[in-house]
């Protein structure tokens, strides 16, 4: 979901298609995103020694769909007209996100080692490297109302992750 959030933000942007940005202005939602997702990872860095396994997951979906994002600009879309400083800076939040990962594991190892030894596979580096096409959503496809009795607990969650995965 970030690369096609943040895809869907850089077409828009620079493909000069019904776009009358300058580089000077690439906003107004990619650089506060970018800082957004900033400060969001400067708080699991400071409390790296703190953060659940769900929140390392995050933070490997991160390098791992921002790394998908740079390839694919790099390789699709080679004439987009992006600033440096903002590939520098996706570039950088990458790195900040695979070194939070990687900090924060050995903590989570010795925290839960059970959990970890069950689920601890996602947490591997390029484990989230998904590059594959988006699909467009069925706005007709009548959705069934929301009830709180449908909640999934933790467990029946991790379970689903490491049966979907294999990693159990």
């Amino acid at each position: 979901m970030i690369v096609s959030t943040l895809f869907v933000l850089f077409i828009s942007v620079f493909s000069g298609i019904n776009c009358t940005r300058t580089d000077k202005n690439v906003d107004p939602y990619l650089r506060p995103t970018l800082r957004a997702l900033r400060f969001a990872l400067e708080f699991l860095e400071n409390e790296h020694k703190n953060v659940n396994l769900d929140a390392i997951i995050g933070t490997r979906i991160v390098e791992g769909q921002l790394k998908v994002l740079l390839r694919r600009i790099g390789e699709k879309y080679p004439n987009l007209k992006i600033p440096q400083d903002v590939l520098g800076e996706i570039n950088e939040l990458r790195l900040l996100a695979g070194q939070i990962s990687d900090t924060a594991l050995p903590y989570l190892a010795a925290r839960d080692t059970r959990y970890f030894l069950r689920i601890g596979y996602t947490l591997t580096k390029n484990f989230w490297d998904l590059d594959y096409d988006s699909k467009d959503v069925n706005a007709d496809v009548q959705i069934w109302p929301y009830s709180n009795r449908e909640a999934i607990t933790e467990k029946t969650s991790d379970d689903c992750l490491t049966e979907f995965f294999g990693t159990g």
